[in-house]
């Protein structure tokens, strides 16, 4: 797929790892602005975001009812977070449990800063509206400020997509492996 948006061949599309373990594309397009990509794949399925000139994160998730989300949603998001999982009808707690996610880790991915940005990274949920973009407030070790969209999924899926500019981001599939 990236050699499409390169130009190239895939034999010849290269990739390397930043220190914080985001994949990166060394080959260059002739004449364009360079591209960016992220990616996200789970149960089979898989999300591709591609973009012009600036980072790009995607997140998706099947969500799953098996998960102490009470448990998890304490560890890993701010206390605003937790409280707004946990006041949903029980079940719809896995559910926005695991659209709090897919937005923050989205939002970790397009910066590139990994897991340890959680507790910097607050997401306001107002509604459960999909294809809409998600408030949040970031702090200090996030560089640039980014916008976030719910994507319309299947039933039992979650997914987001992170950018500066949303509208020069073109997602590429959510589609079966």
């Amino acid at each position: 797929m990236l050699s499409r948006y390169l130009g190239v061949t895939p034999d010849v599309v290269t990739l390397e790892r930043s220190a914080t373990g985001k994949p990166f594309l060394t080959t260059k397009r002739q004449g364009r602005s360079a591209i960016t990509f992220n990616l996200s794949h789970a149960h089979g399925r898989a999300l591709i975001a591609v973009s012009q000139a600036q980072e790009v994160g995607v997140d998706l998730e099947y969500v799953r009812s098996d998960i102490e989300v009470a448990k998890l949603s304490k560890r890993y998001f701010t206390h605003s977070e937790h409280t707004a999982i946990l006041q949903a009808p029980e079940k719809q707690r896995a559910t926005k449990f695991f659209r709090h996610w897919v937005v923050k880790e989205a939002l970790l991915k397009a910066q590139g800063i990994g897991l340890r940005g959680l507790p910097d990274c607050e997401i306001l949920l107002e509604t459960d509206e999909f294809d809409m973009e998600v408030r949040t407030r970031l702090g200090a070790q996030f560089p640039n400020a980014l916008r976030v969209r719910l994507l319309p999924c299947e039933p039992g899926w979650e997914a987001a997509v992170a950018a500066q500019r949303l509208d020069s981001v073109k997602l590429c599939g959510l589609e079966p492996q």
